[in-house]
């Protein structure tokens, strides 16, 4: 029986489906993907240490612009390491020059660097938004006091950590910029914070990525190359891109990546008020068709947009801009004409998109997910184990999407106990009884008896109304003597013989 109403449930969604290329389904659950291979990637946890990977984060003057200024472009960091909460970051480059003191045999706790980091160079090279995402990290330093700092220099451990450097040399090795040349540093060396036993000197890692050359003097400019170190919460990086690649308006396919330097879009909480959803919650189309998205609580101004972004399992495959410039509207985009039939993921949000190797910043995702149909295949259905949702698939099992229809409902809880009732109304009266049947007629008397002759008056001595009295009752003697006349006569009959 079971196996019928499943048969005949299976041939009615068919059917419905198949009429229309629009209906209206709920949502499927989101891969875990990180989107391994695409040019695009959510998170960071797969992000690995050991200073393969690098990100980009804020801007400092680099390269020479001809005219003898630096341009201001963005900083590559190595990273480290990853532990899943931050990233320990180092400049990919010796990115600025300072001398580590200007006041002789100086520590880390009292030294000039130490200021011109966490001070100028922070402040130049971070805007306020970027400032928020780095940590402040508590310093230990042989021979100085312990230091809270945004930025510092490696200490000569943390420079000889293999897990950091696994390469040695090689790892640390490094070239200055344009723009630190300019400034009078003339060998690719780079400050460690830690002083040695020496008189106003510091150790360094030299052009090879050497550890063990020896120190140079705090104070000396042709030695005071810089690259600097701070660690990064890394829960608030939404997703990576490429570090050259960008997307324009409309959905753009995204290319296969498999660089090491990406691109940082870090979530924006003060964006929590934006909301999309798609018109009339259409969930499963064709290629081709179009999609009409609503949106509301996004920004305006430079480099603002609401964006979309298509995955087919977790991955990324197509990204772009639908609206540019507004708060709230609503914004139609094409599903691509080479999507094959099966189930897909639809992330809307609101970002800055500032463009290739820049810090952007966007909301969380409103996600979406429908299912593109192909108008000649017959689709499957089946019932999810773990859910008991109705799926449904249009690439032959490849892929299901949920209908967000439970096979077998729960349960209904037990109603609740009912009201006594009211008493119930005396009732009427009762009709009056029939009237009773007349009586039987009773049986006829018998006839008396003759009476007897009366004596012969005497002359004169009658009483004078007895005569006609008696001749009357004869009479009626002779007429009838039933019923109770008869025995009046009789009586009267016999007064007259007792008279």
């Amino acid at each position: 029986m079971k196996k019928r109403v499943f048969g005949i449930l299976a041939s009615l969604v068919a059917i419905l489906l198949s009429v229309s290329a629009l209906v209206s389904v709920f949502s499927i659950p989101a891969s875990a993907a990180d989107g391994e291979g695409s040019s695009v990637r959510f998170g960071s946890s797969w992000m690995t240490g050991g200073s393969v990977n690098g990100v980009y984060f804020g801007t400092y003057s680099q390269s020479s612009d001809g005219n003898g200024g630096y341009n201001k472009e963005p900083v590559l960091w190595r990273v480290l390491s990853n532990d899943g909460e931050k990233f320990f970051l180092q400049s990919d480059r010796i990115i600025c020059g300072e001398v580590f003191s200007t006041v002789a045999d100086a520590r880390w706790d009292a030294c000039t660097l130490r200021s011109f980091l966490n001070g100028n160079f922070l402040n130049d090279a971070f805007s306020e938004a970027e400032r928020n995402y780095i940590l402040t990290t508590a310093l230990q330093t042989d021979g100085t006091n312990d230091t809270q700092d945004k930025l510092f220099c490696l200490s000569l451990a943390e420079a000889d950590n293999s897990a950091c450097f696994p390469q040695g040399n090689a790892s640390r090795t490094k070239t200055m910029t344009d723009y630190v040349s300019s400034l009078g540093v003339i060998n690719n060396w780079w400050y460690l914070r830690v002083p040695t036993g020496s008189y106003n000197y510091v150790k360094y890692v030299d052009s090879r990525g050497g550890l063990y050359s020896g120190s140079v003097k705090m104070n000396v400019v042709e030695t005071s190359g810089v690259a600097p170190a701070f660690n990064m919460s890394v829960s608030q990086v939404l997703y990576m891109s490429a570090e050259s690649w960008t997307t324009g308006n409309g959905l753009n396919a995204v290319p296969s990546y498999s660089g090491n330097n990406w691109s940082m879009t870090m979530r924006d909480n003060s964006r929590s008020g934006f909301t999309a959803s798609v018109v009339s919650d259409v969930k499963i189309t064709e290629a081709g068709k179009e999609l009409k998205i609503r949106y509301s609580g996004a920004r305006s101004g430079e480099n603002e947009y609401v964006s979309a972004m298509l995955l087919k399992n977790g991955k990324v495959i197509y990204y772009g801009h639908i609206a540019q410039n507004s708060t709230e509207g609503e914004a139609t985009l094409t599903v691509p004409q080479e999507l094959a039939a099966g189930g897909y993921s639809l992330r809307v949000f609101s970002e800055q998109d500032n463009g290739a190797k820049a810090t952007n910043y966007a909301s969380e995702f409103q996600e979406f997910n429908f299912a593109v149909r192909d108008p000649a295949a017959n689709p499957k259905l089946r019932i999810n184990e773990t859910t008991n949702e109705w799926e449904i698939s249009y690439d032959d099992g490849a892929s299901w999407t949920s209908l967000g229809v439970k096979a077998t409902g729960t349960d209904g809880k037990d109603g609740s106990d009912g009201m006594n009732g009211v008493n119930g109304k005396d009732g009427a009266d009762g009709r009056n009884g029939l009237d009773g049947k007349d009586g039987v007629n009773g049986v006829n008397g018998k006839d008396g008896a003759d009476g007897k002759n009366g004596l012969d008056g005497k002359d004169n001595m009658g009483t004078p109304w007895l005569k006609p009295v008696a001749v009357t009752a004869i009479s009626l003697a002779g007429v009838s003597l039933i019923g109770l006349g008869g025995w009046i006569l009789f009586l009267v009959f016999k007064r007259k013989s007792i008279l």
